[in-house]
């Protein structure tokens, strides 16, 4: 093994073994280790330098987990660490929480004022810093100070010591990686989408102030005991508008500075960056937390195959990737992995998980991780509202809103309801075919009976009365039933079917009565009713005027029909005078007012005898006004 892949797995063991609980740390090494006692040696050695006491076992640092730098040309890092002196201006330094690539992070005591406050204390590296890494940590002391949100480490102070070091005070998170957290505490899936939102308003905020983190990854994120999460480690950080500070984007030939785990398709290419890069890196955290694998299903971590699957492999599903039987270890090797076991510490079997993520969570996080930038969501926030939405049955951003999808979320947010239209819906078509049962066999006794004139009557009376039932089950349907539904969003889809319901169960009784004036005004009504149902734009297909039209087409030839064998019949004029109004209404939605004009004046005469009479109904005038208008 060459030195720098041997420096790569040194660091990626010892950062992870620092992930865990102190006891649990030599036996945890030794097994990833297994074959190459050396190496578990040096692992070893490097947590015994690196003296974390249990105060702060649980995390990497204080501040900011070591910062990976990914030298091209190989170079390695210098790994003699500076002696620090116990005190940094009125600061006692208490021991080393851990240390990046610009500086040692130290757990601090302020002195006076009878505080025993413990902060979190960056030291620059003086003795070993570049140019470039001293104009980087100088430009995290300025990024920090503009930063004021609930859920990012603050900034305290700021100084130079005695010897000429520079140094940051912030406030001292004691708290676990957001993934330690998660498993640890066995969140539900809800409870960690609840928890990454919280991230996601803080990357927002981060980039409403013209700053892209470029280091997003669980050790960067600590979550506290009360559950809150904080956002550490601005050292990689850039401005995204660059003359503000037009100096510190200074880096070497050959030396990028990123996390290839959780780093985007255009850092590793090395191409311009923007917010959508922190999008890539919340993918990447998401996916981890909701299925515990990587998305890419790749045997090692050597930093080519890395690379090579962010940019040119496609993530794997959540929902397929949660039945992995294998997983990266952070020595590089495929280690065994229970599903059983990753489903355990989140939704409690595999199959519940996989329920669980598939559909809108499979969708969300391949948009978040999509290769083109432009594809990803535009900014933290819409991560954030998207899962929201998914959490609230609503239409997600990141899946084609066809008409099946968005009736489905519809169900899922109104149960209670849905269950009871279909319990009514169930009882009605129940009701139409015992009744229509009914009718048919008095007609067919009717018919056996004709050599019996009394018993004809009867029969025909028990047909009649079957009818009359029917009829008056459908014309309650789409009469005081639409008229409590119709203003609830997202029912028109329900009311809709209830008038076809009605429409079939009057055609079927007028098959048998054709003459019935009673059925064909139900009729005319039930269709006026289907036909605004189709047009109205908050159904899920956004209305449908063409096919509204031919519905209301039909209710208008029925309702000329009943108007010219009695026009005297003042509901009848007015039923004809306002399926004119509602047909024209179509045309002018349409876009064809020259059609709809003679419907409006057709109907202003229809109606004209009615407001001349001595005192025309309130709804009446309305219709007139409506038409006039």
């Amino acid at each position: 093994m060459s030195d720098p892949e041997r420096h790569k797995k040194l660091q990626a063991l010892f950062e992870a073994a620092l992930q865990r609980p102190e006891a649990q740390r030599q036996e945890w090494v030794r097994r990833e280790c297994a074959g190459d006692p050396s190496l578990a040696a040096e692992v070893l050695a490097l947590i015994a330098a690196a003296d974390i006491s249990p105060l702060n076992s649980a995390t990497t640092s204080g501040t900011e987990s070591p910062t990976e730098l990914t030298r091209v040309s190989g170079e390695m890092p210098p790994s003699a660490r500076p002696r620090a002196p116990r005190q940094i201006g009125r600061y006692t330094l208490k021991q080393q929480l851990g240390e990046g690539g610009m500086g040692v992070v130290y757990l601090a005591q302020r002195d006076g004022e009878g505080t025993t406050a413990l902060v979190a204390l960056k030291l620059m590296r003086s003795a070993l810093a570049t140019s470039e890494e001293r104009e980087r940590f100088e430009r995290e002391r300025r990024l920090l100070s503009a930063l004021e949100h609930p859920n990012i480490a603050r900034l305290l102070d700021m100084g130079t010591s005695d010897d000429g070091h520079a140094y940051f005070v912030m406030e001292y998170v004691r708290g676990v990686p957001i993934d330690v957290y998660c498993d640890e505490n066995r969140l539900s899936t809800e409870e960690r989408l609840a928890l990454f939102r919280k991230v996601c308003d803080a990357v927002h905020y981060v980039h409403q102030n013209l700053i892209i983190h470029r280091d997003i990854k669980p050790g960067n994120i600590l979550v506290t005991k009360e559950g809150e999460p904080k956002l550490l480690d601005f050292g990689i950080s850039k401005l995204i508008n660059p003359a503000l500070t037009p100096s510190v984007e200074v880096t070497r030939p050959g030396i990028r500075l990123l996390t290839p785990r959780y780093a985007s398709p255009e850092q590793i290419r090395d191409l311009p960056l923007s917010t959508a890069t922190d999008i890539y890196s919340l993918g990447v955290l998401l996916y981890e937390l909701l299925t515990g694998h990587w998305p890419y299903a790749i045997k090692t971590t050597q930093l080519r195959e890395v690379e090579r699957a962010v940019c040119d492999l496609e993530p794997e599903r959540p929902s397929i990737a949660i039945l992995r039987t294998e997983g990266l270890a952070p020595s590089g090797r495929t280690r065994p992995v229970d599903p059983s076991d990753v489903a355990r510490v989140r939704e409690g079997v595999p199959g519940r998980l996989r329920s669980r993520l598939r559909g809108d969570l499979d969708n969300v996080l391949l948009k978040a991780l999509d290769k083109a930038p432009k594809r990803r969501y535009q900014s933290a926030a819409e991560l954030a509202d998207d899962l929201r939405r998914h959490v609230d049955n609503e239409v997600v951003l990141a899946r084609s809103p066809s008409i099946k999808y968005r009736a489905g979320k519809f169900v899922r947010r109104n149960r209670a309801f849905v269950a009871f239209a279909a319990l009514l819906l169930l009882t009605f078509v129940a009701g139409v075919a015992g009744t229509t049962d009914g009718w048919r066999r008095a007609e067919a006794a009717r018919r056996r009976a004709e050599a019996s004139e009394a018993r004809a009557i009867e029969q025909a009376a028990l047909a009649d009365k079957a009818r009359l039932q029917t009829s008056d089950i459908a014309a309650s349907l789409v009469g005081e039933f639409q008229n409590k539904i119709v203003k609830l969003p997202g029912t028109a889809p329900v009311r809709g079917e209830m008038s076809r319901f009605a429409v079939q169960s009057f055609e079927r009784l007028l098959e048998a009565s054709p003459d019935d004036r009673v059925l064909k005004q139900r009729l005319a009504a039930a269709l006026a009713e289907e036909g605004q149902s189709l047009a109205d734009t908050r159904s899920p297909s956004g209305g449908d005027i063409a096919s509204a039209l031919q519905v209301q087409e039909r209710a208008l030839g029925l309702r000329r029909e009943l108007f010219a064998s009695n026009e005297s019949d003042r509901q009848a004029r007015a039923d004809l005078a306002t399926s004119l109004l509602r047909i024209a209404d179509l045309h002018r939605s349409a876009g064809a007012p020259v059609l709809a004009l003679p419907l409006y004046k057709e109907a202003t005469l229809t109606l004209e005898p009615l407001v001349t009479d001595a005192s025309p109904s309130q709804g009446v005038r309305g219709v007139v006004a409506a038409a006039l208008a």
